[in-house]
């Protein structure tokens, strides 16, 4: 069965190797607006605190912020490319043969 992932960001490396200009609007406010560097800077500092080594970038039901990340969600119906049900219409030709 395969398996989905989502994408998660690692704290300590954003607090060490991240520019102002990066940071500036990595994270919002409840209320929707855009952090500054600094206050993103100290919303992942309280992210550490609370043991945080890791935060999901989207909503993840199935996470472990204590650096895995994402577990993996099971795609039940994978295509041929483990990507969810192909969307190409089944084939009517036959195999051709090489000889």
């Amino acid at each position: 069965m395969t398996k989905n992932y989502h994408v998660c960001l690692d704290v300590r490396g954003a607090l060490l190797n991240w520019t102002d200009r990066q940071m500036k609007g990595l994270l919002l406010h409840d209320d929707g607006r855009k952090m500054s560097a600094r206050e993103a800077r100290l919303a992942l500092m309280d992210e550490i605190a609370k043991g945080h080594a890791v935060i999901p970038c989207s909503p993840c039901d199935n996470f472990d912020y204590s650096g895995p990340g994402c577990m993996g969600h099971d795609l039940p119906n994978s295509g041929p490319l483990g990507r969810g049900k192909s969307n190409a219409p089944p084939s009517t030709e036959e195999p051709k043969s090489n000889g």
